[in-house]
Formats: C-alpha cells, sequence, structure tokens
C-alpha cells in the first residue's frame, strides 16, 4: 500500500477512482465513486458547479487554507477533501481519502481494498446512528445546551438542514442571493421555503459581504481588492445605490423575524446609520464581530443591538495578522481557535449574555472534540454551521465536558 499525508478539510472519507476535473468522466463506471483532483485551486463558484448531482466523493486540492471560502464551499457541500502534492495523484488509480486523518492511500491488494471498504462501511453506519440523534438537543456533558443552526445558501437544503437537525438558521448569505448564477433563488423564496417547511422563526439574512474569492467579486465592489477592502457594511458608505438593491432584494419578503446582520462593522455608528438608512422599516438588526475592532469593544454595541454573530474566518485574520486564504497550521489552526481568538469569542459572549442578548459563532471548521470543548468553554448560545455538519456537531459537543 501506498500511502500520503495531507491536509484534511472538512470530515468523512470516500473509497474510488482518482481523476482529474474535467477529465475521464466518459469512462466511468455507472454508480462508481470518484476522488476528484484538480490541477489548480478552482474558485468558489467552480467547485460549486462540480457538486451538482452526481457529486464527488472527495476533492483533492493543490492548496487550500480551512479559513478560506474554498473551504466554506467544500464544508457547505459536505465533500471530504484533501491539500496533497500533486506527486501523489494518480488518475485512473482506485484511492482511499479519509478527510479527518489527512491521509490518502492506494490499495494494491483485494485484502487492503477490503480494509478501506470495511472502514468506510463503519463510517457510513456511524453517520446514520448521529442522524437518529440529530434531532435532540446538544447538550454537554457538564450541562451545557448549544444550539446548532444551519447556514443556508440554497432554498433546497432547507430541507437538508432540518432533517439533519438544525435548531434554526444561522446566516443567509445575501451577496449570493444577487448572484444570476446562483441556484439560491430569490431571498422571498428562501424565507417562504424556510417559513412553509420548518418551525424556526427568525432569519438571520447577512447584508452583502462580496470579496475576491466569492462569484463575480466586481459586483458591488469599489476601491481597493483584498480581505481589508471595502466590503460589508463599509460598502454602503461608498455606494450608495447598493442600499437601493438591497431592499429590492427584500421585496415581497414579510419582514418578521428577519435580522439584518451587518459585516465588517468596526464602530456603533455604522449601525445607526444603516437603522437610518432603512427609513423605518421594521427590520431587527444585528451585527457580525469580525474585527477585533468590534470584539474588544463589544460593551459600546449593546445599546445599538441585541444580536451578535462572530465570525470565525475573519477575526482569525484580521487577529493573527495572517490572510485567511493562505494556509497556516499555527495562526490558523485547523482543529481549534487559536488562543487570542478564543479570548475575543468569550470576551463577546460573556458581554451580549450579560444584557440578556444572542451571540452565535459561525464555523465552518470541521467539528473536532478540541473545538467543541472550545465553544462550550466561550459560553456562545449557538453555532452557525454547515448543514450537513449538523449531526456530527451535536454528538461532538455532547462528549464535550
Amino acid at each position: 500500500m501506498s500511502a500520503y499525508q495531507g491536509l484534511g478539510l472538512g470530515f468523512g472519507m470516500a473509497l474510488g477512482r482518482v481523476e482529474y476535473a474535467g477529465e475521464g468522466g466518459e469512462n466511468r463506471a455507472q454508480g462508481e465513486a470518484v476522488i476528484l483532483s484538480f490541477r489548480v485551486a478552482p474558485s468558489v463558484g467552480e467547485l460549486l458547479r462540480y457538486f451538482s448531482v452526481p457529486r464527488p466523493g472527495a476533492v483533492i486540492l493543490p492548496e487550500c487554507s480551512p479559513y478560506s471560502h474554498l473551504a466554506w464551499a467544500l464544508s457547505y457541500a459536505g465533500v471530504p477533501a484533501l491539500v496533497i502534492d500533486s506527486a501523489t495523484i494518480r488518475p485512473g488509480e482506485v484511492a482511499y481519502l479519509d478527510a479527518t486523518r489527512g491521509l490518502l492511500a492506494y490499495p494494491v491488494s483485494e485484502d487492503q481494498r477490503r480494509e478501506f471498504e470495511v472502514a468506510l462501511e463503519q463510517w457510513e453506519g456511524d453517520v446514520r446512528l448521529r442522524a437518529k440523534r440529530a434531532r435532540l438537543p446538544a447538550v454537554s456533558r457538564s450541562g451545557v445546551e448549544v444550539q446548532v443552526l444551519a447556514q443556508i445558501l440554497y432554498k433546497e437544503d432547507v430541507l437538508v438542514a432540518l432533517d439533519s437537525g438544525a435548531d434554526g438558521v444561522g446566516e443567509i448569505k445575501a451577496e449570493l442571493l444577487v448572484d444570476t448564477e446562483s441556484k439560491s433563488g430569490s431571498a422571498a423564496e428562501l424565507v417562504h421555503t424556510i417559513r412553509t417547511k420548518t418551525p424556526w422563526k427568525e432569519i438571520p439574512i447577512r447584508l452583502f459581504d462580496f470579496d475576491r474569492e466569492k462569484p463575480d467579486p466586481t459586483r458591488g465592489r469599489s476601491l481597493h481588492d483584498g480581505p481589508m477592502g471595502v466590503r460589508g457594511v463599509r460598502l454602503l458608505e461608498m455606494e450608495e445605490s447598493l442600499m437601493g438593491r438591497f431592499l429590492d432584494l427584500l421585496e415581497g419578503v414579510e419582514c418578521e423575524g428577519i435580522v439584518i446582520v451587518l459585516p465588517m462593522v468596526t464602530r456603533p455608528i455604522e449601525v445607526v446609520r444603516f437603522r437610518e438608512r432603512l427609513m423605518r422599516r421594521r427590520l431587527s438588526v444585528g451585527v457580525l464581530v469580525e474585527t477585533p475592532a468590534a470584539a474588544v469593544n463589544i460593551e459600546k454595541f449593546l445599546s445599538v443591538s441585541r444580536y451578535f454573530e462572530i465570525g470565525v474566518n475573519d477575526l482569525t485574520q484580521f487577529t493573527m495578522a495572517w490572510d485567511r486564504a493562505v494556509a497556516h497550521p499555527d495562526l490558523l489552526p485547523v482543529d481549534r481557535l487559536a488562543d487570542p481568538v478564543e479570548q475575543l469569542v468569550t470576551r463577546v459572549a460573556t458581554s451580549v449574555a450579560r444584557v440578556g442578548g444572542f451571540a452565535s459563532l459561525a464555523v465552518d471548521l470541521a467539528p473536532s472534540a478540541e473545538l467543541a470543548q472550545q465553544v462550550i468553554r466561550t459560553g456562545v448560545s449557538a453555532i452557525a454551521v454547515p448543514p450537513r455538519s449538523i449531526p456530527l456537531w451535536k454528538e461532538r459537543i455532547r462528549l464535550a465536558g
């Protein structure tokens, strides 16, 4: 057996034939699982297009950070992935990929292949068991209950989230609702699906947060490119017309229960100005805490909002002074929050709880025992995660002390 170690993204495993993206599909046997390898890291839009039915069993990438939007797309689709040297890729051969262990292996005998098949069968059995328990509350061994909310992109995934045991909606990304190539449909369609198919009352919609990694990043962007450019609520200061587009997005949507979450906020005055732009429209406004400025000054925000979402990826990037799209095992740890980030999250959660507010943690990293323990320790009310990871997240929290 030939085995190679890489950086695992997401969770789960797959056994299938390795093929390069865009090649070899015509030779694939019917029903055969495929491990899709990319010669060059794709954009988020390109990757999502490969996840239409039939989706690959797993993905291999030449580079990817677990804090990037590309990793988020993998997590959302529930597809295990591995970042590994291209020299390990053997197109046409059957391979075993384990994202949790960061392992890629090629069986050289029927006995070895059978070992991998048994491991895969056991994993699939565990998935079924977690699914049966998914609708139960996530209560830790120490008695702490954490709501596990679903990030929702497509209206088709509302039922996926419900079946996965979601306790509610954690986030809807508004910038993807205006993407003409997106399958997500209109905001009205998505909100209607949630209201008619689920018991969930609160629906957080995040304001436009365009950046270079997302589909069509030029629309709605101005001035600086990169992670610290004009993003989120800052866009409205530069392009007033975007407010009209945002209100058009909500045309036909019943506003009761809608929470507009403002990204890239650094000062309470930005929340106040946004409320003024709503011109008496009855919408709740929340704050996405993803900058150290917002986290360390959280007490100043408590007078303008009671709803807070903490964004792990950007908060880590700005706290550790390292681009989230570039992997770094120490500054951007794979299976836990960096210590300074955990301290900031705890600060926010404690301050918000003191006034009876709500604080959720938006996290795309794969559920790990240490990360679940940190979630408990920080005191957040909820976590917002990709829908297909919810059963495993609930299990991790239940096992946390």
